[in-house]
């Protein structure tokens, strides 16, 4: 009796396990259903749906590949990486048994575009035309057109215009009447192939055609676009006047700050062939905070160019170094791109000319691999170490530069004494942003951060470990600013001196306790002292902030 009950239970356990697992099946049905209604007017809310469905990793057959499609659709939309397509896969291999030839194009589709995320793009074309073969046009022109335009993209990465062109006017065609936004593109698509076969008056055409569409949709964004398209198009004909109107149309509609700074880079170079200097510094300084590093590096040559024309000797060689720093970072990044592309043709032929020696093939391309490793390794460690030691004899050539420009101007006498103290004052604060430099290139540096972003319990630690080294680092490094503290003022200590220094380094309090190793109120005491020894606003540009 006993076992015959503990079988009953058993059952009825199994029973009610089974069952939830099915309602939980089920249940996705509608969340699914919701998510693909929703997919094209709010894929963030799609993806959210999607992301919430319980068990999602249980669900099987239709529902599976339906869930597997759209959560790809869904962070395609809305702008999360596509890493591999393993996930749209599943949707690609359900489908293809079946009758559903629109969900079928769909997975395609999709997994075209997950191959172009990641550049293989003939996959990706592959994948773009199988799905042009099973989508009727009639079903769903809206999609056809998508695909015409990805399709299109991706002649153009390969320098196929002319193809290119081709698939923007087929989805042109099919988009035009239902879709303003969708013939938006393909006109601005199509102008950029005439323009990038240097043919500018079909280009133009095709950009006032998108940006009459534009400015019946009143849309700031296509207008911000295409007035950009055309004014860099007139720039490259020399209609400078013509280039700076349009441009100046496209910046009140430039919301994000990456697209602002490059028209405003851009602008600079229009209105400097305009011979409007002033205007073009302006909007050259501007381009100079993009986070785009040709942006900025371009904006940066112009500025150098514009005040050695000037003969503003010390902006412009500001702006030469930073023209050179970021110039040498390009050419650092086309240097290890050009290193890659050797490596890949140097493989591709060795396995074509070694193909019937697989073995031999393989231990080569590893021997050769690890060399061309271990020979980046030293180039990048000899560039990166040959680039330090540059950085570090720039400051200390511009270090004694400064100097002599101090003594030069302490000794001068033709200047009034007002001009040769606001001149004094720019050369210390020069030499205080050299010396930070010098002072960031060491391990103190490091160190110091370190002590500033640690827990109170972890600063103790790192204090005590590397006081010495970060107080030697900073004397050494700032051995002309407390000089300088020291000629204006004889009293200061040498603990005076660093206090100072770690005060115009912004250090917190708790910092400064644990570096000169002291308390509170010695603290408290030693800078009342030092307020007694230096003029007011000297104490005051050191210690208030």
């Amino acid at each position: 009796m006993r076992y015959l009950l503990l079988a009953f239970s058993f059952f009825l356990a199994a029973s009610v396990l089974c069952q939830s697992c099915k309602e939980e099946t089920t249940a996705a049905r509608p969340m699914l259903v919701a998510a693909d209604s929703m997919m094209w007017s709010n894929p963030d809310s799609a993806l959210l749906v999607l992301e919430q469905i319980p068990a999602s990793r249980e669900l099987q057959g239709e529902e599976r590949a339906l869930y597997a499609l759209l959560l790809t659709q869904a962070r395609y939309k809305s702008c999360v990486p596509l890493k591999d397509d393993s996930l749209i896969r599943i949707a690609v291999n359900y489908y293809k048994g079946g009758r559903e030839k629109e969900r079928l194009a769909q997975a395609y589709f999709y997994q075209g575009c997950v191959y172009v995320e990641n550049e293989e793009l003939p996959k990706a074309i592959s994948l773009y035309l199988k799905s042009l073969e099973l989508m009727p046009e009639k079903n769903n022109p809206i999609f056809m057109a998508m695909v015409y335009s990805h399709l299109g993209n991706c002649y153009n990465e390969q320098d196929l215009h002319s193809t290119a062109r081709d698939m923007y006017r087929r989805g042109y065609e099919l988009c035009a009447v239902k879709d303003s936004a969708r013939s938006f593109y393909a006109l601005r698509d199509i102008g950029n192939t005439f323009l990038l076969e240097y043919q500018s008056d079909s280009a133009l055409c095709y950009y006032q055609q998108a940006l009459r569409i534009a400015s019946v949709l009143q849309n700031n964004e296509y207008l911000s676009l295409i007035y950009k398209n055309i004014a860099g198009l007139y720039n490259e004909l020399g209609r400078h006047m013509e280039a700076e109107s349009a441009l100046s149309k496209a910046l009140p509609y430039l919301t994000v700050e990456e697209d602002y700074t490059s028209a405003c880079s851009i602008k600079g170079d229009i209105l400097n062939s305009l011979n409007r200097n002033d205007s073009a510094v302006y909007y050259w300084k501007i381009g100079a905070r993009s986070s785009n590093i040709y942006v900025k590096t371009s904006s940066y040559h112009y500025l150098y160019k514009e005040y050695q024309k000037r003969q503003s000797w010390e902006e412009a060689i500001g702006y030469a170094d930073s023209f050179f720093i970021y110039y040498d970072s390009i050419q650092a990044m086309n240097d290890r791109a050009e290193l890659d592309k050797l490596m890949d043709n140097h493989l591709v032929e060795f396995h074509k000319r070694e193909l019937s020696a697989r073995n031999q093939q393989i231990i080569a391309g590893l021997v050769v691999a690890f060399l061309v490793l271990v020979a980046i390794l030293i180039i990048l460690y000899l560039w990166h170490d040959g680039r330090r030691k540059k950085k570090y004899v720039d400051l200390q050539q511009r270090l004694m530069e400064n100097r002599a420009k101090a003594i030069f101007l302490s000794e001068a006498t033709e200047a009034s004494s007002d001009d040769r103290n606001e001149e004094l004052q720019k050369l210390e604060k020069e030499r205080f942003r050299i010396c930070l430099s010098l002072f960031e290139t060491t391990a103190g540096s490091k160190r110091l951060d370190e002590l500033k972003k640690a827990t109170p319990s972890m600063q103790i630690k790192i204090a005590d470990t590397y006081r010495t080294l970060i107080v030697s680092n900073i004397r050494k490094s700032f051995a002309d600013v407390m000089g300088n503290l020291k000629e204006r003022y004889p009293n200061l200590t040498n603990d005076d001196l660093l206090y100072c220094v770690l005060s115009l380094l912004r250090c917190p309090k708790d910092v400064i306790l644990h570096i000169a190793n002291v308390s509170a109120d010695a603290i408290k005491v030693r800078k009342n002292r030092i307020k007694g020894k230096i003029d007011a606003e000297q104490f005051s540009h050191i210690f208030d902030y």
